[in-house]
Formats: C-alpha cells, structure tokens, sequence
C-alpha cells in the first residue's frame, strides 16, 4: 500500500488544527505543532509561500509560550529556515538557522542529532547566499554530528552528503 498521500495528510493536518484551535487556548503547543507539522508538509511540497505563513504562526505560539530560548523554538527556526532557503538564497533563512542552532547547542547535548540538523539546515542556506567555504564546514560538522547519533546510514547523514555533492558541483561545474 502507498503510505506517501501528502493530500490526505495535509487534509488532515487541516482538520487537527481546526479542532486543536476550537478545543484548546490559542497558544497552546499542540496548536503550534500541528501548525509546525502542516509547515513542513506545505514545504515538502514546495507550497513555500503558505508554509512559511503556517510556520511562523507556530513560532509565534511556541515563542510566546514557550519563550524564545526553548528548544522547540529552535527546531520551528529550523524549519521556518529550512523553508526560506528552499525558495532561493535567504539571509533571513541564515539568521534563522543561526540563531536555532544557538538555542540547540544551549539546549542539546553536545551529540544531538538536532544540532547536526541545525549545521545542515545552515550549511544550505549558506549554499544558497554562494558562502560556499562556511557552507562546507557547516556541512561537514553537521554530516559527522548526525552520523555519529544517527549512524552513517541513516536518511539525514545522505541529505548532508547530497548538500555536499550539491556545493562541490557548485564549486566545479561541469559543462553540458
């Protein structure tokens, strides 16, 4: 059976957040990770427009509740970053992942996949703005956090090693 139905997930993303949003305070943190969720979906998609939309709602919920230090905010920067840079080079995507790779390190052992996760996230970003030399140390420090919490075949380690691949051919093109 095919379990990839991004239209059946997103409707029901929808629908929980239109039951979390009757049901709960506004500022709730289910409401902001469902708002989170539907985001990444939204990205995933390449729907970066309302992604970015839903994703800072969901930040604005977890920095009010939660305050803006928190971990979780991190990981909505993240993605909130992850989604700007998609959309072409972003200094606020830069900024973003910048400062959630600050709250995770605060927040994190020193080993965390999350903290690789930020390295990456940066690192493309970083690719995006043509700062190819920080983008390869973000990239490489954040493929050796990730495989040593993850292992080195896990589907995270082979996104860092594609972003890699991606900046060397940035670096040297091939004529075609």
């Amino acid at each position: 059976e095919d379990l990839h139905r991004p239209r059946e997930a997103e409707a029901a993303y929808r629908e929980s957040i239109q039951i979390a949003e009757a049901t709960l305070p506004p500022d709730h943190d289910i409401v902001a990770a469902a708002l989170n969720d539907l985001g990444v979906l939204l990205s995933n998609q390449g729907q970066l427009g309302e992604a970015e939309r839903v994703m800072r709602r969901a930040l604005a919920v977890d920095e009010r509740k939660l305050g803006r230090e928190n971990p979780a905010v991190g990981r909505d920067l993240l993605n909130l970053s992850l989604t700007l840079c998609r959309g072409g080079p972003s200094r606020e995507g830069d900024a973003l992942a910048a400062r959630a790779g600050r709250i995770l390190a605060a927040n994190e052992s020193a080993g965390s996949w999350a903290l690789g996760q930020a390295k990456v996230v940066r690192g493309t970003c970083l690719m995006r703005l043509r700062r190819l030399d920080d983008a390869e140390r973000e990239l490489r420090a954040g493929r050796a956090v990730l495989e040593r919490a993850l292992g080195p075949s896990h589907w995270r380690v082979d996104t860092a090693r594609v972003r890699l691949d991606e900046l060397e051919g940035m670096r040297h093109p091939t004529g075609g």
